[in-house]
C-alpha cells in the first residue's frame, strides 16, 4: 500500500518498531519506567530522550525519526490542542 502524509499511523506497518519499551501505538504510553530501571542496574545502558514545547506536528515526527528513547511533549504553556496531540 502506497502511504501519503494522510496515511495513519496504524495502517504503516514499517513505523512500528518492535521494541520492549515502545507502547503498541502512538496515543499510548511507553514503557519508560521500566526502561529507567533497566538503565540503572546496568550502567553500560544509557537512554536519550528530546523535550520539547514546539507545536508543530512536523517537527514532533522529525525528532521521532532520530529514535529517541522517549519523547516529551511539554504542553502546559503551548497551544496544543487535543487534535494536533492526537496527531
Amino acid at each position: 500500500m502506497a502511504t501519503t502524509p494522510f496515511t495513519h499511523y496504524s495502517s504503516q506497518s514499517s513505523l512500528h518498531i518492535h521494541d520492549p519499551y515502545r507502547a503498541a501505538m502512538l496515543t499510548q504510553p511507553a514503557n519508560l519506567r521500566q526502561a529507567l530501571k533497566d538503565a540503572q542496574v546496568d550502567a553500560s545502558k544509557s537512554l536519550m530522550g528530546i523535550a520539547h514545547s514546539i507545536q508543530s506536528t512536523s517537527f514532533t515526527k522529525l525528532l521521532a525519526i532520530t529514535k529517541p528513547d522517549f519523547l516529551f511533549i511539554d504542553v502546559e504553556y503551548g497551544m496544543f490542542d487535543r487534535l494536533m496531540l492526537h496527531e
